[in-house]
C-alpha cells in the first residue's frame, strides 16, 4: 500500500471519529448532505458507508498504482490534499457560522 493510501484511509478515519464524537456531544452537524441521510439510520449504516467509499477509492487506486504508478500516485496525493482542504473549510465555516 503506498503512503498516499495509508494517509487517506487515516484521514477519513480521524474525519468518521471526530464526526461520531462532536455530533453525540451536541457540538456539531454532518454537513455532507448524503452522509447527514445516511447518519439518519444510525452510527452503523454512517461507518459503513464512510468505510466502503473510502476502500472502493483506495482499492481502485492501488489497482491502477500496478498499471501507472506515478499517474495513480498523483491522484491519491490529490485527493489527500482536497479531503484535507474540504474537511479543514468544513469545520472552519461551521464553526463560523455557529
Amino acid at each position: 500500500m503506498t503512503k498516499e493510501s495509508f494517509w487517506l484511509i487515516l484521514i477519513c478515519l480521524a474525519d468518521a471519529v471526530s464526526t461520531f464524537f462532536f455530533i453525540e456531544r451536541g457540538m456539531a452537524t454532518e454537513a455532507n448532505p448524503f452522509m447527514n441521510w445516511v447518519l439518519g439510520y444510525g452510527w452503523g449504516p454512517f461507518f459503513i458507508v464512510k468505510g466502503a467509499t473510502v476502500g472502493i477509492a483506495v482499492g481502485y487506486a492501488e489497482w491502477m498504482r500496478r498499471r501507472d504508478p506515478n499517474f495513480a500516485r498523483k491522484w491519491m496525493r490529490l485527493a489527500v490534499t482536497l479531503y484535507l482542504l474540504v474537511w479543514t473549510l468544513g469545520v472552519l465555516s461551521l464553526n463560523a457560522t455557529g
